[in-house]
């Protein structure tokens, strides 16, 4: 009786009067879809999203209520298939007939099925620093490093390639993420304390005894609003590895994750105040766009 997905989508009669309130119209031209969303405890699920492709460039789409139920009025006679999601749950999917002027067609009856058996949840941490000179033209790295040439085997004409003797500037913090994250967000806010200076800022991400600086998690230069993420499972924007092909950051947590502030590509950062904040998603993805610095309530 119930449709987790296309194949086994059921229609099954239910009591009219159940969904006499929700006002549905037809035409003689056009017919109407109603339908009813519950869980694995066949509890009706509220705010779920359903969408109905009309034709592919039109998509409509509304909520379940309260008591999940959901309808369409003057849809053009077919068959489709509605697509209905819900945070923490698995998509479902769904086949109905539309037939003009019939304004009691029978309902839908979906089923979602949660993703995860704990409940999700939200945390963010503020990163505040002071980055008192940074620059990044092909490399990115803090103006005071002391980079001096050596040639400890004698076998470098001229020198060979610098080497890092002293770093008086920390650019650098720890973060973590704990077991049963979906998606990590960071987003960096600044004021630039010296005119024409940090238009972008850069960030890195990776662990602190990588080998070298040929490993990052995720890497970017942006001017604000700037915002990065990373899902679980999956490989980071502009990830690199090294190599021994470090993985991905672990999906069962890491407390390890080694940030590095930067300046923008092409541009010097001097006396810049930055705030950074980690937002982690645990047992549920972050939903599209999200952002705390924008003000995004939190999904669950």
């Amino acid at each position: 009786m119930l449709a987790g997905c296309a194949d086994d989508a059921a229609v099954a009669p239910m009591e009219d009067d159940e969904f006499q309130d929700l006002d549905v119209q037809v035409t003689d031209d056009t017919g109407a879809v109603r339908g009813v969303v519950v869980n694995d405890a066949i509890v009706p699920v509220a705010g779920a999203d359903v969408s109905l492709p009309v034709t592919p460039q039109d998509v409509w789409t509304t909520q379940t209520d309260i008591e999940g139920r959901f309808s369409f009025s003057k849809v053009p006679p077919g068959t489709y298939f509605l697509t209905i999601s819900k945070a923490v749950h698995e998509a479902a999917q769904a086949g109905v007939t539309v037939t003009a002027g019939d304004d009691s067609p029978d309902i839908v009856k979906v089923q979602l099925a949660r993703m995860y058996s704990q409940d999700p949840y939200v945390e963010t941490v503020q990163y505040a620093g002071f980055v008192g000179c940074a620059y990044s033209f092909g490399i990115s790295s803090t103006c005071v490093n002391d980079y001096t040439r050596i040639d400890p085997t004698g076998t470098c004409p001229g020198g060979c390639a610098p080497f890092v003797t002293g770093v008086v500037d920390q650019r650098e913090y720890q973060s973590e993420v704990g077991a049963g994250w979906q998606s990590i967000i960071w987003e960096m806010v600044w004021e630039s304390s010296v005119a024409g200076t940090a238009e972008s800022m850069g960030l890195t991400v990776s662990f602190k005894d990588r080998s070298g600086a040929s490993h990052w998690y995720t890497r970017t230069s942006q001017s604000q609003p700037f915002r990065l993420q990373c899902d679980v499972g999956i490989l980071c924007p502009e990830q690199q590895d090294g190599d021994d092909g470090e993985p991905m950051i672990d999906p069962d947590g890491q407390d390890d994750l080694w940030n590095m502030i930067g300046a923008g590509d092409g541009s010097v950062a001097i006396q810049q105040e930055v705030e950074i904040f980690q937002t982690n998603f645990y047992f549920a993805p972050s939903p599209e766009g999200w952002s705390f610095v924008a003000g995004d309530p939190e999904p669950f």
